[in-house]
């Protein structure tokens, strides 16, 4: 089995190493510009947690949260990806921009966690 706990808990291992790019928004709250690496790093890895979460959704049963939580993290994957395209300009992002992406995600994750308890914990299954 690849997976012996769950399938969800390498989504919800790469979305919280993705969060970790949460260092941006402190810089950007003090008025400083964010690194480039840490953005494009953090974007990196938020993309594959959704192709991991796109995978693990459709390959069978999955606690319906999965899903709660798949749809913000996909709201937050397409604020990040217009934050991504007005930053190459040079500018400073749109703040409330900012705090969707970051709420999206934030709720998101939230509701990945909730949901692999309840998976492990041999909570309620639903098949697709």
């Amino acid at each position: 089995m690849l997976f012996p706990i769950s399938p969800s808990f390498p989504v919800l291992l790469l979305f919280t190493a993705a969060s970790l790019g949460s260092v941006m928004v402190v810089r950007l709250g003090r008025g400083q510009s964010y690194p480039r690496a840490v953005a494009w790093t953090h974007g990196t890895i938020a993309a594959l947690g959704v192709a991991l979460l796109a995978y693990v959704a459709l390959a069978g049963a999955v606690d319906p949260l999965l899903d709660d939580g798949a749809l913000f993290v996909v709201m937050a994957a397409s604020g990040g990806a217009v934050l991504a395209v007005t930053g190459r300009g040079g500018q400073r992002p749109i703040g409330v921009l900012v705090f969707l992406h970051a709420l999206f995600a934030l709720f998101g994750l939230v509701l990945l966690a909730v949901a692999l308890v309840r998976l492990v914990s041999g909570g309620p299954l639903v098949p697709h």
